[in-house]
């Protein structure tokens, strides 16, 4: 299902920061992929089905969308390797496949998509997730990606003001914009909502600017924090 704008990608780090490096291959344009770390002996078993079930709940339902102008019957792709965040090629520390769970739900219509990712940790909280996100995102204005057609630019733009946000205790927005020699410059808009060992990340691309991203992303926000809130 995932033909996205991007196939296929090396990570090119720029920056060094307080995350982890990300130099593996990726699929797709937000969610970055990473290889399976082995688990630390003195961690507490991680059961990964009652964890997946439980993240699954927090996926908004296929037909949330539908108010807010998306009418195209979602897609999922479940327990994938997608990590939390990728700004500024750093990755959140502490998570990795044998205690983080994720699943993406996908809806698109004509001039909009819209991308949920559900995560669920072992170690970490979903503010803890989100903290880190913010943090990573301040070690550069503009990054790399490296890709068989060559360098895609990630440019950081707004930082959004989620304000508060019924039923999570962490969030953080921001958009950028992605351009390379072979593509129509994007623009995306993004939410990050942290609530106990829960995150939902949103991500919108709709009418090619931040001011039409990030207003369907406030009108999504609400509804992903009641799912995440239910969880």
């Amino acid at each position: 299902m995932r033909t996205r704008i991007l196939t296929g990608l090396f990570v090119l780090a720029f920056t060094a920061g307080c995350g982890t490096i990300l130099d593996q291959p990726d699929t797709v344009a937000r969610p970055a992929s990473v290889e399976p770390s082995a688990p630390a002996s003195s961690a507490p078993p991680f059961d990964r089905d009652t964890a997946s079930a439980r993240v699954k709940k927090i996926l908004m339902a296929p037909g949330a969308m539908v108010n807010v102008g998306v009418v195209g019957k979602p897609e999922d792709e479940l327990d994938t390797t997608y990590t939390t965040s990728e700004y500024c090629n750093l990755r959140v520390l502490g998570e990795g496949t044998y205690n983080h769970i994720a699943h993406l739900r996908e809806w698109s219509s004509p001039g909009i998509t819209v991308y949920q990712t559900a995560h669920g940790y072992g170690t970490l909280t979903g503010r803890d997730a989100v903290e880190a996100t913010r943090r990573n995102a301040q070690n550069c204005t503009t990054y790399e990606i490296r890709s068989a057609d060559g360098r895609i630019k990630i440019e950081l733009l707004d930082q959004l003001d989620l304000g508060t946000v019924a039923g999570v205790e962490a969030s953080y927005g921001r958009c950028y914009r992605r351009s390379s020699p072979t593509e129509t410059p994007t623009i995306a808009c993004e939410a990050h909502l942290g609530r106990g060992t829960l995150l939902s990340n949103i991500l919108v691309y709709s009418g090619g600017t931040v001011a039409s991203a990030s207003a369907k992303l406030r009108q999504i926000v609400p509804i992903a924090a009641a799912a995440l809130a239910a969880g």
